[in-house]
């Protein structure tokens, strides 16, 4: 009737929003993780260059190149997660709508 339709679509509606909405989250968290392997490419490219004069310096460098290892680690695990959470929600999704198509037919 009008009611269970006019509920599926906006339970349809709220799952695309929170569909784009991590979507979103993926694509900022995906743009997060190369923003850091780029800076990690020029951390790894400086101490390349650096000579054996400047241990101190290297040193530092090396912590820095260590932080920002396990900031990429914490993003691609965030990341991973995040698709995992999306995976979750669509199945959820598809569940509800196969329940709902098998109570139309009832």
């Amino acid at each position: 009737d009008d009611e269970d339709r006019e509920e599926r679509e906006r339970m349809e509606r709220d799952h695309e929003a929170a569909q784009q909405e991590l979507r979103d989250m993926v694509v900022g968290a995906e743009k997060e993780v190369q923003d850091v392997q780029d800076q990690l490419t020029t951390v790894e490219e400086r101490l390349s260059f650096e000579s054996a004069e400047s241990a101190g310096k290297i040193q530092a460098q090396q912590k820095e190149l260590q932080t920002l290892k396990e900031q990429v680690d914490a993003q691609e695990e965030a990341h991973a997660n995040l698709v995992d959470m999306h995976m979750r929600d669509m199945a959820e999704y598809r569940r509800k709508v196969e329940e709902e198509r098998g109570a139309l037919v009832a």
